[in-house]
């Protein structure tokens, strides 16, 4: 009897069913791109292209997909530039199709995710082939997930998009961290951040939580051991800035020129919520604090990183 318990238990908590908290994962805008951007390979204008994408790939796109266009993350004419690189759509299509196989890593993290948050409510995940001006992001309908930015590997054809665009294409590995990090985001919606160090926690907590759900950091880790190595001059600028009260543009911006590589308030946020968790007796109210964001200026003043 003891046995047959057990083995309830291990199901019910490391099997595959994930009862009814479990997100829906959508791949249907996944397939509607391979299905119109391979009908351009029969176009010799751009004005055929676009008919395709104004016609059918758009009026065949997810309700999530539709709010990102009527959000203005990117428009028709930015899909039509992406849908120019063959050689890299054709070096990810594979991988692309195959995304479905990870239904249940990916369910998984997000449950450990919804336990860690006193059994929150997952959303929905929408994956999709966009634009190079989406990647991860929120909208009402759940979380979008441009997968051209997490699909590195080995045989990548990165040579049409130029080296500042391949720099920011994370590996395959980040793209639950990242779903993760979504997540977090729409769990909790912040009021609009007024001060340098309000922006870079609202993105940090987020990398953090990934972080201790999936043991992945979500940032590539070429640009992570670039600030490692750099940690204290970042503290430092960070140290005279963080008070501005403006956008922190600068610090959360994948191009942005402040240092080497972009978004170093990830980064700075990340260190921040970490240090403010390593300091906390109470770890299960820490991760609360840090999911809720509340009150950003005491926990930059718990962390004790700047002062």
């Amino acid at each position: 009897m003891k046995k047959i318990f057990l083995l309830i238990l291990w199901i019910s908590t490391n099997g595959k069913s994930y009862g009814q908290n479990a997100p829906a994962l959508y791949f249907d805008d996944v397939n509607n791109f391979w299905k119109c951007y391979e009908q351009t390979f029969k176009c010799n204008s751009d004005s055929c292209t676009q008919w395709i994408i104004n016609n059918q790939y758009i009026p065949n796109s997810s309700k999530c997909y539709k709010e990102l266009l009527a959000q203005k993350r990117f428009d028709s004419n930015a899909v039509n530039q992406f849908w120019k690189y063959r050689l890299f759509l054709a070096s990810i299509k594979n991988w692309s199709l195959q995304l479905k196989n990870q239904k249940d890593s990916i369910l998984f993290y997000c449950n450990k995710a919804a336990q860690l948050y006193q059994g929150a409510p997952l959303n929905d995940i929408y994956f999709m082939i966009s634009s190079w001006k989406q990647g991860g992001t929120v909208t009402s309908s759940g979380l979008s997930i441009g997968i051209q930015y997490f699909c590195g590997y080995d045989s990548l054809n990165v040579e049409e998009i130029g080296k500042q665009v391949a720099r920011n294409i994370s590996p395959r590995n980040k793209l639950i961290p990242v779903i993760i990090h979504e997540q977090i985001h729409k769990w909790y919606k912040y009021s609009n951040p007024k001060y340098v160090y309000e922006a870079c926690l609202k993105e940090g907590n987020c990398d953090f939580l990934a972080y201790k759900i999936t043991g992945q950091i979500v940032a590539t880790d070429d640009r992570w051991q670039y600030f490692e190595k750099i940690k204290d001059s970042v503290r430092t600028v960070f140290k005279k800035e963080y008070a501005e009260k403006r956008s922190a543009a600068d610090w959360l911006s994948i191009e942005s020129k402040k240092f080497s590589y972009g978004a170093a308030g990830y980064y700075i946020g990340f260190k921040i919520c970490e240090a403010f968790y390593n300091r906390s007796k109470n770890k299960r109210k820490a991760l609360k604090q840090i999911i809720e964001m509340k009150n950003p200026a005491w926990i930059l003043k718990k962390s004790n990183l700047l002062f």
